[in-house]
């Protein structure tokens, strides 16, 4: 009887505290408002416009920050690569191991992703990619 008790409440526990963790996470969809950045044409760099690349996305707010994997999504990047930070000012920064970061005022719903890694190469010879700055809104649902 008492072991069939302390089941009974382990289970009922685990239920909670685990209903109460998903409750918690809230997806906001966002929406790129514009981009631009650097293209490397003719061995310097030139200002350019880009379509934002997602230009519509979801992010799933915790109680205190973003989800990893809902970051991951959006930098291409894996989630082990992913390390969030929050700041006194309800700002969430993002970033991966290669170049890309996401910055995010979950006060005002606002935010924006930069990818910076094309702007080195290995060696230095080889051509450069480009680098861009998206702004992004969002709205809960």
């Amino acid at each position: 009887m008492r072991k069939t008790n302390i089941l009974l409440i382990l289970s009922l526990c685990s239920i909670f505290f685990s209903s109460g963790a998903a409750a918690q996470n809230k997806p906001i969809a966002c929406q790129a408002e514009k981009a631009a950045g650097l293209d490397w044409s003719n061995s310097q760099w030139v200002t350019t416009n880009f379509n934002p690349a997602p230009s519509k996305f979801i992010l799933i707010q915790t109680i205190d920050a973003l989800t990893e994997e809902s970051v991951a999504k959006i930098l291409d990047s894996s989630v082990d690569e992913i390390q969030c930070k929050k700041n006194v000012f309800f700002q969430i920064s993002c970033s991966d191991d290669f170049g890309g970061y996401l910055f995010f005022d979950r006060k005002n719903l606002k935010g924006g992703i930069s990818r910076l890694y094309g702007a080195i190469t290995a060696d230095g010879k080889t051509t450069k990619d480009s680098i861009s700055v998206t702004a992004f809104s969002c709205i809960p649902f």
